[in-house]
């Protein structure tokens, strides 16, 4: 499930965006605004969604701000009738720029792309090998200590030092 927020001043792309939402089962939309001040309140205070469909020109502030703004987290797909901003948009690390209008083809291959996305990062963190020991440096020149962190009981600081205590 992928949950998602519309930015977008104008009502009437709302609605449309709406309705290929609500064809995609695996899209929940959260909610949708006119307002981007409103909408980045929301999002540092609610539920944090996984997509935000943005408007680029909008009035108080440009869609390209608001994704400055955003968790890194957040896919970000710009939606815009204006084809001059494709590459700020891009250099946003945007996953998509829908050119106003598009069809609800057009939209799929986005969600595609956004899946496919997801899979591959968690693909990543998943091929990543968990961390069993650390090295440290006991203060011996030339001399390193690999300590295994299931051994570690805790740590404790004193006067500028660490003491590492072990099973």
């Amino acid at each position: 499930m992928y949950l998602c927020y519309i930015v977008d001043d104008e009502t009437f792309s709302i609605e449309a965006l709406e309705g290929y939402i609500n064809k995609m089962p695996e899209l929940i939309l959260l909610k949708s605004f006119t307002n981007p001040l409103l909408a980045l309140k929301e999002i540092r205070l609610g539920a944090q969604p996984d997509i935000v469909f943005l408007d680029v020109d909008m009035p108080e502030l440009s869609g390209l701000a608001v994704a400055d703004l955003l968790p890194e987290s957040i896919s970000i797909v710009f939606s815009t009738a204006h084809a001059k901003y494709a590459l700020n948009a891009f250099e946003k690390d945007a996953v998509d720029f829908l050119l106003k209008p598009y069809s609800f083809e057009t939209f799929e291959k986005t969600i595609t792309k956004i899946k496919r996305r997801r899979n591959l990062s968690d693909a990543a963190q998943l091929a990543k090998p968990p961390i069993k020991s650390i090295f440290i440096n006991p203060g011996t020149k030339g001399t390193v200590i690999q300590i295994v962190l299931s051994e570690i009981l805790y740590i404790e600081t004193k006067d500028h030092l660490i003491q590492i205590h072990r099973k």
